[in-house]
C-alpha cells in the first residue's frame, strides 16, 4: 500500500472514532480476590464462582445492560441523558446488595464468599465495535483512568472520580485522597467513597493515603519514568576522618530511602553510587543525593544549579545552614562534645539539567540531621505527622498560585538529638522552620565552594 493511501486510512479511521465519541458514566464492578482464588482452586469450581457473580451483577443491573465482562469484572457505560446519575448511584447499590444475598443463599464458607469493589467515573469515550455489530464498547483515557482508580477502592465500596462527583454533584462526599495514576501524568486525581467507611477498613485508607503521599515525594520522573540514582557523599581515605561516625546518619537515611522506593515499587528503578563516581549522564536521571555540599559535590552542583534558598556557610567550623530569604542563621547545639539539636532541609524539583527527571536534596548540618530528614519524609510507623507535612506542603503550592502538578519545594526542619545518637521526630509547630515553594522569584543565590580536600 502506498504511504499516501496509508495516510488516508488512518485519517478515515480517526473520523470514524472521532463520529463514535461521546460523554457518559463508566462503571466497573470488580470481584474481589478472585486470582487468589483461581490459584488455590481448580476449574470449574472457580469458574463457578465468577458466573455466579456474574448473574448477581445482572440482577442487580435491571434492565440495563453491561458493555462487556471482563474475566472478573464488568464493565457498564451509561451515555448522557440515558439515566441520571441518581439512578446510577442505585444500581451500584443494587449490585451490592444482590451479592450479599447471594452469599446468603448458598452460605458459601468465607474463601468462596463473593465480595466486590465498584468504580464510577464520568468523560469523554470513542465506542468501539466488538464485532458483533455493537457499538458499545468504551475506550479511551476516562475508561483508563477507571482501572487505575480500582485498586484505591476497597471491597465492599462503591468509590468514584472527582469527574463523576462534580457531575453528580457529591463533591462533599468521603475523601480518600488524592492519588497519581500511572500512565495519566502528574496529575493528582481526587477519589471518593459514597459512604464513610467502618472503623474496621478506615485503617486501610489510611494506609493507601501514605502511600500516596509517599509517591508525591518519591515517585520521580515524569510520568514515573527514568533510573533513579541514590548518591552519596565520598570521603576520600588519605583524609583524617572517621566515617562511620561522619556519615552514620547519612547510612541510615540511604536504607530509609531505598525502603521508601520500595513501597511506591520503584525500588528495581534504585541505583546506589558515590558522588565522585558519578557521571554527567547519570547526573541528567532522576538523583537523590544523600549528604550535605561539604562531602557530596552532587549536592553542591544541584544547589548551585537551582539557586537553593538554603545554602552551608563552608568557611566556617561549624559549617552554618543559612535561610537566604530572610537571612536566619541556624547552628547545631553541642552538650559538651554531643549533638543534641541539628537542622537540615529536604528538596524535591525538576532536574535543571533534564526536565523530564526530577532531584531530592537531603542535606544537613551534621550526619544525624540528614537522616532526620528522610525520616520526616518517610511513611515510617509512628510517624503521624508526614501526612500533615505532606499537606502543608500542598497547601502552601496553592496559597502561592502554583501548580500541584509540579512539586517543587524546599523544607528546613529542626531535630533534636538523643544521647544515643537517634533523632526524635518533633511536633510540626517546632519542627517546620522554613518553607519555600517560589524561591526562583528571589535574587540570584550563591554558593561559597567547598573546601579543598587533604
Amino acid at each position: 500500500m502506498r504511504i499516501e493511501d496509508q495516510i488516508s486510512e488512518i485519517q478515515t479511521t480517526y473520523d470514524i472514532l472521532q463520529k463514535s465519541s461521546t460523554t457518559g458514566t463508566l462503571m466497573l464492578i470488580d470481584l474481589a480476590n478472585s486470582t487468589a482464588f483461581k490459584n488455590r482452586h481448580p476449574e470449574p469450581t472457580w469458574l463457578k464462582r465468577l458466573l455466579e457473580f456474574r448473574q448477581a451483577v445482572l440482577l442487580g443491573l435491571g434492565n440495563q445492560s453491561p458493555s462487556k465482562f471482563l474475566g472478573d469484572g464488568v464493565l457498564c457505560f451509561f451515555p448522557d441523558g440515558n439515566l441520571p446519575a441518581v439512578e446510577i448511584l442505585s444500581i451500584a447499590k443494587r449490585i451490592l446488595s444482590e451479592i450479599q444475598e447471594t452469599n446468603k443463599r448458598h452460605q458459601y464458607s468465607a474463601e468462596y464468599f463473593l465480595e466486590a469493589r465498584i468504580v464510577i467515573d464520568y468523560g469523554k469515550v470513542y465506542l468501539f465495535d466488538q464485532g458483533d455489530g455493537q457499538i458499545n464498547d468504551p475506550q479511551g483515557s476516562c475508561v483508563d483512568r477507571l482501572f487505575r482508580v480500582e485498586k484505591y477502592i476497597l471491597q465492599g465500596c462503591i468509590g468514584f472520580t472527582e469527574y463523576f462527583a462534580t457531575k453528580a454533584g457529591l463533591r462533599d462526599s468521603f475523601s480518600i485522597g488524592r492519588y497519581r495514576l500511572k500512565g495519566l501524568g502528574d496529575a493528582r486525581h481526587k477519589i471518593f467513597l459514597l459512604e464513610k467507611p467502618p472503623a474496621t477498613i478506615r485503617s486501610k485508607i489510611n494506609v493507601q493515603k501514605e502511600i500516596s503521599a509517599l509517591a508525591d515525594i518519591w515517585d520521580l520522573g515524569r510520568n514515573g519514568e527514568g533510573e533513579v540514582f541514590i548518591i552519596g557523599g565520598y570521603i576520600p581515605p588519605d583524609r583524617n576522618v572517621d566515617i562511620t561516625h561522619v556519615e552514620m546518619g547519612d547510612k541510615d537515611a540511604l536504607v530509609e530511602t531505598i525502603t521508601n522506593f520500595a513501597k511506591i515499587e520503584r525500588i528495581g528503578d534504585v541505583k546506589v553510587l558515590i558522588s565522585s563516581e558519578v557521571s554527567e549522564e547519570q547526573l541528567c536521571e532522576n538523583i537523590v543525593c544523600i549528604g550535605g555540599p561539604y562531602h557530596n559535590s552532587c549536592s553542591l552542583r544541584m544547589m548551585r544549579e537551582i539557586k537553593s534558598p538554603y545554602i552551608f556557610d563552608l568557611s566556617h567550623d561549624e559549617t552554618p545552614l543559612i535561610n537566604q530569604m530572610d537571612s536566619d542563621i541556624y547552628y547545631s547545639s553541642r552538650d559538651h562534645r554531643r549533638i543534641t539539636k541539628d537542622y537540615g532541609f529536604f528538596a524535591r524539583f525538576t532536574n535543571p539539567l533534564n526536565e523530564e527527571r526530577h532531584v531530592i536534596l537531603v542535606c544537613g548540618i551534621e550526619t544525624y540531621s540528614v537522616h532526620g530528614t528522610v525520616r520526616a519524609f518517610s511513611g515510617i510507623r509512628n510517624n503521624a505527622h508526614f501526612l500533615a507535612l505532606h499537606d502543608i506542603i500542598y497547601e502552601k503550592m496553592k496559597e502561592s498560585g502554583l501548580s500541584e502538578d509540579q512539586l517543587e519545594f524546599f523544607c528546613l526542619l529542626e531535630f533534636e538529638v538523643e544521647i544515643n545518637g537517634q533523632v526524635r521526630i518533633p511536633s510540626l509547630d517546632t519542627q517546620l522552620k522554613g518553607l519555600a515553594v517560589k524561591w526562583k522569584d528571589e535574587r540570584n543565590w550563591t554558593l561559597q565552594s567547598p573546601p579543598p580536600h587533604g
